[in-house]
Order: structure tokens, then C-alpha cells, then sequence
């Protein structure tokens, strides 16, 4: 009976975690750069409109591996790096610049230490740039 009872909870268990694992894709696939946008509260911030980041946050730490392999997305590298930010720093910090607004309509973002700008609504940031900010990540993650 005792094995019976283990066999059933492991089985039940191995149907939970695949699940979860299963929720959490279907949620980094819902991640866009896009669902990022400046706004002007007192100060100008930059605020996730996306769902599916907010349930990433709520789930916690354990997606932080599931988020790595998109911080170098052109798509997504910015709101996963914003993700992991909202989990894993405390006190996170943001700057913005309206330096090069007038010239070239850009707003310039550093989000915990990841540059990268907004022009005609879209968020963009260099390749080399979302690259290194991933192997720090990685760094922050494995320690």
C-alpha cells in the first residue's frame, strides 16, 4: 500500500512539474521588448505592460534559467533582462535621457546597468551590448 501511495504523489508530482515547466514557456513566448514603454510619473519611468512578465515575476527565481537563452534576443532581451531585474534585485535603478531627443527622437534607457534606447515607440539595444549583459546574468544566477 505504502509503494502504491509513493508511486501515485512521484506521479502526481512529475504531472505538476511539467506543468509548471510548460506555463512558464507559454509565458516567455508572450514576452515582447514591445510591452515596454516610457511614462512620465513625477519622473520618467519605464513601465512592463505585458502579463505574462508580471506572472514571470510572481513565479520567482526559478524561471531565471528558462529567461537566459533570450537575453540576447533582439526581441526579447530587454523585457527578460527587466524580468530577471524585478526578481533578483532589490533596490534595481533606472536613468533616462532626452540628450538626443530633439535631433534623432530617442530616449535613452539604462535599466540596471543595460543601456538601450526608445525611438518611435520601439525598444532597441546593440547586439555586443545584450550579449554581455547575458554572461553577467549567467554570472549572477550560478553564484
Amino acid at each position: 500500500m505504502k509503494k502504491l501511495l509513493i508511486f501515485i504523489m512521484t506521479l502526481t508530482f512529475s504531472f505538476a512539474v511539467n506543468s509548471q515547466i510548460d506555463k512558464i514557456d507559454t509565458l516567455i513566448d508572450g514576452l515582447n521588448n514591445n510591452q515596454l514603454y516610457g511614462t512620465c510619473n513625477y519622473a520618467w519611468v519605464l513601465k512592463m505592460d505585458s502579463s505574462s512578465a508580471d506572472s514571470l515575476v510572481n513565479i520567482g527565481k526559478s524561471v531565471s534559467n528558462k529567461l537566459i537563452p533570450f537575453l540576447d534576443s533582439s526581441d526579447k532581451g530587454i523585457i527578460a533582462h527587466c524580468v530577471l531585474s524585478r526578481i533578483w534585485i532589490k533596490d534595481f535603478s533606472i536613468s533616462t535621457s532626452f540628450e538626443n531627443f530633439e535631433e534623432k527622437e530617442i530616449v535613452e534607457y539604462n535599466y540596471n546597468g543595460l543601456p538601450f534606447y526608445e525611438k518611435d515607440g520601439i525598444m532597441i539595444a546593440d547586439e555586443k551590448i545584450l550579449s554581455d549583459n547575458k554572461k553577467k546574468w549567467i554570472e549572477t544566477i550560478n553564484q
